[in-house]
């Protein structure tokens, strides 16, 4: 084969392969041009959306001067109330505090309830305080000293 501009020099069948791929190649050349310009295009409205939320509360217009601020929501029950020359106000704020009777026993009673809960009768709360007697603790007495 003879050469001419370092190309090789095709053949008659080789020159019409050629000329019945030229097209179709072409087209394919195309859409994907196309396809990729589509892709850009969407890739740089989406930017440009995600952009404008973004920046969006900011550009918001400030309020305008005849309007009037709005007022803020009342909540259903108001956390405070004004008093005035309320004689009920005191009967309505006062706390009475829950008593009852199973509270308050006798030495005899306490020492029945122990034993029917078998506890040891030696270990007593009372206003907050725990009372102990020598005898709940130290089963042994003074063997230990």
């Amino acid at each position: 084969m003879a050469e001419t501009n370092d190309f090789p020099v095709l053949s008659p069948m080789a020159v019409q392969r050629q000329q019945a791929m030229l097209p179709s190649l072409l087209g394919a050349v195309r859409q994907r041009r196309q396809r990729r310009r589509a892709v850009r295009t969407a890739a740089l409205l989406s930017a440009v959306v995600l952009v404008a939320l973004l920046v969006r509360p900011w550009l918001q217009a400030p309020q305008r001067a005849d309007e009037r601020p709005r007022e803020a929501a009342q909540p259903a029950f108001p956390s405070w109330s004004t008093l005035h020359d309320d004689p009920t106000v005191l009967a309505r704020c006062e706390v009475r505090p829950a008593v009852r009777a199973e509270w308050f026993v006798d030495d005899a009673r306490l020492h029945d309830l122990l034993a029917a809960a078998d506890r040891e009768a030696g270990l007593v709360r009372a206003g907050g305080r725990v009372r102990v007697s020598a005898a709940a603790i130290d089963r042994w007495g003074s063997e230990m000293q």
